[in-house]
């Protein structure tokens, strides 16, 4: 019962998310795999939306990490992170989080490290 809950509020919210950022900018799964194959299934998509929503949640939290605009995608509870960060360890930092949310089978780090960027 509390597994269905968790996962209805991540789909509603994931499609809340997906309103507020833009088309396509945040989206937590894919109708294909990831290299085009069969389409997922609405439980595989539902658990891809809930572990966005735990990552986000984690990277927001996060006093390193939480502010930067970090992107998350989860096809088949493998997760890829997108965006640019101002040093090494704060990258390191957001795939660490990532890889200790439950369901994550692997992390695809394409998080950018911009030594120039300027911080608040």
């Amino acid at each position: 019962m509390r597994v269905t809950l968790v996962l209805a509020l991540a789909l509603a919210l994931s499609g809340c998310t997906g309103m507020l950022l833009g088309a396509g900018s945040s989206s937590s799964g894919s109708s294909s795999g990831p290299r085009g194959g069969a389409t997922s299934s609405p439980a595989q998509l539902a658990s891809d939306s809930a572990i966005t929503a735990a990552v986000r949640n984690r990277l927001i939290g996060d006093g390193t990490v939480g502010r930067y605009d970090l992107r998350v995608q989860t096809v088949n509870r493998r997760v890829t992170l997108y965006g640019t960060v101002d040093s090494y360890s704060a990258r390191d930092q957001a795939v660490q989080l990532t890889r200790a949310v439950d369901g994550v089978s692997s992390v695809d780090n394409q998080i950018r490290v911009d030594t120039r960027r300027d911080t608040y």
